[in-house]
């Protein structure tokens, strides 16, 4: 088994992301991850956290990190809220994301997170060590 198909078999069996109902695919490439609203994922103004649209931005950043079998660890996230999310429970937040750099131990991912109606509704940028 390769190292991407290794951390991609941890990755499936997340506590974190399944307690979040985060999930994240990767399909020829093509890093995407999704957001399941429900009442825990809401602030007391009724709109997505914050605190789950940059967990579910960081577990796509730190998949598309991975896919060539060298895992990093978040060094900083800058998140850019751009509108509310507003939680409708069962609705889903998109996550695609773009590597920028993938360097010996430095990697720096986009992300860009959607709601339903394909609003973009955050940004963010993360950096990443990558041990060698």
């Amino acid at each position: 088994m390769d190292s991407y198909s290794e951390l991609r078999r941890k990755g499936e069996h997340s506590k974190f992301s399944a307690h979040n109902h985060i999930s994240v695919t990767n399909e020829d490439g093509q890093v995407r991850g999704e957001l399941l609203i429900t009442e825990e994922s809401l602030n007391m103004l009724g709109v997505v956290h914050g605190g789950c649209l940059c967990a579910l931005a960081d577990s796509v950043a730190g998949t598309l990190v991975a896919a060539d079998g060298r895992a990093g660890v978040t060094l900083s996230c800058n998140m850019n809220y751009l509108r509310p999310a507003v939680g409708e429970v069962g609705k889903t937040i998109t996550c695609t994301g773009q590597l920028q750099k993938s360097g010996r131990t430095i990697a720096v991912c986009d992300t860009y997170l959607t709601n339903e109606a394909g609003a973009l509704v955050a940004t963010g940028t993360f950096t990443f060590y990558r041990k060698e």
